[in-house]
């Protein structure tokens, strides 16, 4: 419901306030921040109606699927033309026999959330046994492949793993390095470092 009638990125925004102005009275340093991730699952219903580009102004990863940066795409603009008159499930079949595909389908959803005015936000997208990307500003920063696995028991909460390794990876990656940082703060490609790593972390689970 939070989508929908913009209470939870009311919500959102109070806590960033309050992290912000309790940083500051404790005499923390500037470059202590807090971050938001979203990992919006995918809509049984498939109507991707919940309004969801309006909250992710608050949010500094968003975690997806393949599948749900399809269907967000899909059902907020034109379909961009990697995905042109395929379903969902035909887009991540024809993925898998066609890894050459992948990075037009990629580059697609890049294009997608940086014409939507959100072109800081890190998208993460999992795409199963081929790994995980980070795009942003419009361009693929990162690929990175997934840990190997002999048998696959039951997939059932990977993407869950993914998010928490991912999170992990970036926090601590980041808390390492703002012990060194010099006046001149955090800087984007520090940043993408950082992701990096939690993209690392995030496929290793």
């Amino acid at each position: 419901e939070g989508f929908w009638d913009g209470k939870l990125k009311k919500v959102l925004n109070s806590v960033r306030t309050r992290r912000s102005e309790s940083n500051s009275s404790n005499g923390c340093s500037s470059h202590s921040t807090t971050t938001m991730s979203l990992v919006p699952q995918f809509d049984a219903s498939n109507k991707w109606d919940g309004q969801i580009l309006d909250l992710l102004s608050c949010i500094d990863f968003l975690v997806l699927s393949e599948s749900e940066a399809f269907n967000i795409s899909r059902s907020n603009t034109s379909t961009p033309a990697a995905l042109e008159g395929r379903t969902d499930c035909e887009a991540t079949t024809k993925l898998d026999r066609e890894p050459s595909t992948n990075s037009q389908t990629l580059q697609s959803f890049a294009s997608f959330f940086n014409e939507k005015g959100l072109s800081r936000l890190f998208i993460i997208v999992t795409m199963g046994d081929r790994g995980a990307a980070v795009l942003r500003g419009g361009k693929i920063l990162f690929t990175n492949p997934a840990s190997k696995v002999d048998v696959v028991v039951d997939p059932t909460g990977a993407g869950d793993a993914f998010a928490a390794g991912f999170i992990y990876g970036y926090l601590r990656s980041r808390e390492h390095n703002t012990r060194i940082l010099d006046e001149d703060g955090c800087n984007d490609a520090k940043e993408e470092e950082y992701v990096h790593n939690g993209l690392k972390w995030g496929n290793a689970l």
